[in-house]
């Protein structure tokens, strides 16, 4: 039942993510290479912004932590878990620019906000603590 005189037309795709004419595939290179100074694109219609500062002197106060501890780049620091969870969140930067502000790169900020929104499932005093931090940036 199978033809075997048909071509995959996987070959001729432009890096497996384009197929089209000559015209099409040149649209679709400019479109990339445009792209790839900035891979993320960030959220610009935030129902709430604040500034990083704002957010890193919030969890300090609710939690009642030092600045210090909270930029500690101890493992299972909940604190900087958060904070930049909420970075993420409530600011408009990329995870570049948060990176720079933890002195992480990208795909770590990246990994940690992931990390940070599973252990908030499965963990309801880190939830809570999000939840409350949350609570005081609205109220501020």
């Amino acid at each position: 039942m199978q033809n075997q005189n048909l071509e995959d037309p996987l070959k001729q795709t432009y890096h497996n993510i384009a197929l089209g004419d000559d015209d099409f595939i040149q649209k679709i290179k400019v479109k990339i290479e445009n792209q790839k100074s900035s891979r993320e694109i960030s959220i610009t219609n935030l129902t709430s912004s604040y500034n990083p500062k704002e957010i890193i002197e919030k969890v300090c106060a609710v939690n009642q932590i030092k600045h210090e501890r909270l930029m500690s780049k101890v493992r299972g620091n909940i604190y900087r878990s958060l904070t930049l969870y909420l970075i993420k969140k409530y600011t408009p930067l990329k995870l570049t620019e948060i990176g720079e502000l933890f002195a992480m790169d990208y795909s770590a900020v990246s990994q940690a906000v992931k990390r940070f929104e599973q252990k908030c499932k499965k963990d309801k005093e880190t939830d809570r603590i999000k939840k409350r931090v949350i609570k005081a940036l609205k109220n501020s």
